[in-house]
């Protein structure tokens, strides 16, 4: 049984709340606003029937992505437990373990014929042992998610809007669901933001001399008990918009104006989340990162800030600092092979303090992550649900071709250095 964690808890509980959301909204959208209000209300024929048309394109648009991610399995992205034939063939570039004991400049020869020895090509792989992947192979820009207890090739973080954690495959339909959700709470919005305004105003006019309204403000608790003074204010304004019904518009007409009041509050919440996160995701990938590197990159400011702190108090450092600034730091360690030698499989080499060996460019990244040579097409919601990275891509990640280039010159130097 899972631990009752908070945010177990909270996963079991926002993605339903979602859903429910979505059909509240089409509800609303479809009878109240684009029927009831826009075609007969006000008699704007063409109008609500467009209203309508949008509600049924955009809404079920947004939530056939949100489910393709809310079902998307637990084993998806997941590294098998032995690397492919290349890989453990020593027949192809891949990031491998830093070598026990690098040469004095900084490199490590394999010897041809070490491999297939037993527990030769597993000692350049790294291997995780957290959680339920018992020594499973952890390729490149694989992390381990402590929520599902797994590593998972690409990983970028994960998500508790959908339970699951996002990867290198599925950043296309995160996207698309990240920038698709604002259009669709402005388009749905748009015709009763105005009238909502004008009746809030006129709500919190009427809370001021509404004797519950004005009870209520009186009262010590409401700072408290409506969840502080941001629900106390929320509360009172209810109120007034309650009292202001009773007076000019009726129960009934009124609490569907409240109702409608919240559904904009609650898509307006959603709408800046979302955008917030698709872009900082989107610069993050179009740097040639994913949202974990830029963790990574703060873990390692923290760690280096810490160490410095030491240092000027005179204490000593603490191996585990020490050892995360190898483990939070920029340089990455590549096997690679030889073929035209015939004593060594290949060499260990490390990258360049300058280097980024996953950065293709700002348009190479967006295209190999995202696009995949679509446009914006990838943004259509039957484009987004298909995945972008295969996962032979992501068990392997494409490197930078100059860094490629530099890192088998490097080794071919290497190799006739000792001959």
């Amino acid at each position: 049984m899972p631990s009752l964690r908070p945010s177990w808890v909270i996963q079991q509980v926002v993605p339903p709340a979602i859903l429910t959301y979505f059909a509240w909204a089409w509800r609303r959208c479809t009878w109240t606003i684009g029927r009831d209000y826009l075609f007969l209300g006000l008699n704007h024929r063409w109008l609500g029937a467009f209203y309508m048309a949008a509600t049924n394109i955009l809404i079920p648009s947004v939530a056939t992505i949100f489910l393709r991610l809310y079902f998307l399995p637990s084993t998806q992205s997941v590294p098998p437990c032995r690397p492919p034939v290349d890989i453990a063939s020593l027949k192809c570039v891949f990031e491998c373990s830093p070598p026990p004991q690098a040469l004095d400049d900084g490199y490590s020869l394999v010897v041809r014929g070490s491999t297939p020895a037993p527990g030769t090509a597993d000692s350049l792989l790294s291997h995780c042992h957290r959680g339920r992947c018992g020594g499973r192979w952890k390729p490149a820009r694989a992390r381990h998610c402590s929520e599902c207890g797994v590593c998972r090739a690409g990983f970028d973080h994960h998500c508790a809007f959908f339970a699951n954690c996002l990867t290198a495959p599925h950043l296309p339909a995160f996207l698309a669901l990240c920038f698709l959700t604002p259009l669709a709470v402005f388009v749905l919005a748009t015709p009763v933001y105005w009238p909502l305004f004008f009746r809030a105003i006129a709500a919190w006019k009427e809370s001021q001399v509404d004797p519950r309204a004005v009870a209520w403000w009186s009262w010590g608790p409401s700072w408290i008990v409506a969840g502080g003074p941001v629900g106390r204010w929320v509360a009172g304004l209810a109120l007034g918009w309650r009292a202001l019904d009773a007076v000019d518009g009726g129960l009934v007409a009124g609490s569907q104006r409240l109702e409608i009041g919240c559904l904009c509050v609650v898509g307006n919440v959603l709408a800046a989340i979302t955008l917030a996160l698709g872009w900082s995701t989107y610069t993050h990938i179009r740097d040639g990162e994913l949202t974990v590197d830029k963790e990574r990159t703060r873990a390692l400011l923290r760690t280096r800030d810490s160490i410095a702190k030491l240092v000027a108090a005179a204490q000593p450092v603490p191996p585990a600092l020490t050892a995360d600034l190898e483990r939070f730091g920029p340089r990455h360690w590549f096997f690679v092979p030889t073929p035209d030698s015939a004593t060594w499989a290949g060499v260990i080499l490390p990258t360049l303090p300058l280097e980024r060996p996953y950065n293709l460019g700002p348009e190479g990244n967006l295209d190999q992550a995202v696009s995949r040579g679509r446009g914006l097409r990838w943004l259509l919601p039957w484009v987004a649900v298909r995945a972008g990275m295969a996962q032979d891509e992501v068990l392997c990640w494409p490197l930078d071709p100059d860094v490629a280039a530099r890192l088998a010159q490097d080794a071919d130097e290497r190799v006739h250095a000792q001959t």
